[in-house]
């Protein structure tokens, strides 16, 4: 497997936005990164995150999940954060296991929608989706960006 490469240019916002939403489908598992999150895989924000010596792009794809880890503990939003850990497959220990990653993200999306308010209303895996998703997406692309700004030496214009 080929050792995914730098990227020379910031990705825009909304690329970083179009990976994250590809990655919600079918969450963090490895070869669901490999295939559709060569942008984040660029990322020297990410990139911080790998192993000593890598050897091939699954080292990669952890280094994603790490740095989305990360990531994710410096949104503002509890709720938001509490949609993507359980869409994404981070946070609680049960939601990292290859067993929770595999269920649909309609059944990820159902959980997220349980919890999205505590003990209060459930909210609907398409209100999920379609609305609170998008939203915790946007916040944490704007992390991920400045992110990638401070790794890279750059100034930060949030």
């Amino acid at each position: 497997m080929p050792i995914p490469t730098r990227l020379t240019e910031e990705p825009t916002l909304k690329e970083i936005e179009r990976t994250l939403s590809a990655l919600c489908t079918r969450a963090l598992r490895s070869w669901w990164i490999i295939e559709n999150g060569k942008t984040l895989m660029g990322l020297d924000c990410a990139r911080a995150h790998l192993v000593a010596n890598p050897q091939d792009e699954r080292d990669y794809a952890v280094a994603v999940k790490d740095y989305l880890e990360f990531a994710l503990s410096e949104m503002g939003s509890p709720m938001h954060r509490t949609i993507l850990e359980a869409v994404l497959g981070l946070g609680r220990d049960e939601w990292r296991t290859d067993e929770w990653r595999s269920k649909t993200a309609y059944e990820r999306r159902k959980e997220a929608g349980r919890r999205f308010r505590g003990e209060g209303d459930i909210v609907a895996p398409g209100t999920i989706r379609q609305v609170y998703e998008r939203r915790a997406i946007a916040e944490l692309a704007e992390i991920i960006r400045r992110d990638e700004k401070a790794a890279r030496g750059q100034p930060s214009r949030t």
